[in-house]
């Protein structure tokens, strides 16, 4: 029987401007409750720059709020995910995580609790920004900003991408 051969991932962090915002990405989509960014749909395409290295764009947020329509709905038993279907658990995410001190990592806790701060801080000019069409009522909007708000979450969720790494 012949046998099936995987690639190896070689990755040189260098060639990504930072390398860590590909963990930011993951978390970001644990955080929304993305479930259309998995290993085999990343939903995210490289940007070259001049000085021949790569930035991650993540696209399409879709799947945000896990599919909900009703905003009111959201919920953390809701936004639970199988996590081999993160786009953390893809092998690349470990092989670039690789190449950055340990130092760094731990760091990066730290900077995405600041970025949900920096989110809750801007919710009451993001959601003007919404269109009406996307039916975030008053009451949604509220509801929404309690979530996001929960302490206890932010921080089991800015500390989830560890667990991929190991």
């Amino acid at each position: 029987m012949p046998t099936l051969r995987v690639p190896t991932i070689r990755v040189r962090c260098s060639f990504f401007t930072p390398p860590l915002d590909l963990l930011k990405i993951g978390v970001f989509d644990l955080w929304v409750g993305n479930f259309d960014r998995k290993p085999d749909n990343p939903n995210i395409l490289l940007s070259s720059r001049d000085n021949e290295r790569f930035d991650f764009c993540p696209v399409d947020h879709m799947a945000a709020f896990a599919y909900l329509t009703n905003y009111r709905d959201v919920r953390e038993a809701i936004f639970t995910r199988d996590p081999k279907k993160c786009i953390l658990s893809h092998r690349f995410v470990r092989a670039i995580a690789k190449f950055v001190p340990p130092q760094q990592i731990s760091d990066l806790r730290n900077s995405i609790l600041n970025g949900m701060t920096i989110a809750l801080e801007n919710m009451d000019f993001i959601f003007p920004q919404v269109p009406p069409s996307w039916g975030l009522s008053r009451k949604a909007k509220e509801h929404l900003k309690q979530f996001f708000a929960d302490t206890v979450r932010n921080e089991r969720v800015a500390a989830s991408y560890l667990i991929y790494l190991c």
